[in-house]
């Protein structure tokens, strides 16, 4: 029992770091892209 739950205890830490991981890919593309679309629209307005 106790080799059972260290075992899960490791999976769950390692799911949890991938969901993590993954939250902060996501979040940093889309500030990426919020910036890209701030920068073209400021663009847009100049030539305009």
């Amino acid at each position: 029992m106790r080799t059972l739950s260290k075992y899960l205890l490791r999976e769950l830490g390692f799911i949890f770091l991938n969901i993590s991981l993954s939250g902060i890919l996501v979040y940093l593309l889309f500030d990426f892209l919020d910036r890209v679309d701030e920068f073209i629209s400021s663009k847009v307005s100049l030539t305009s």
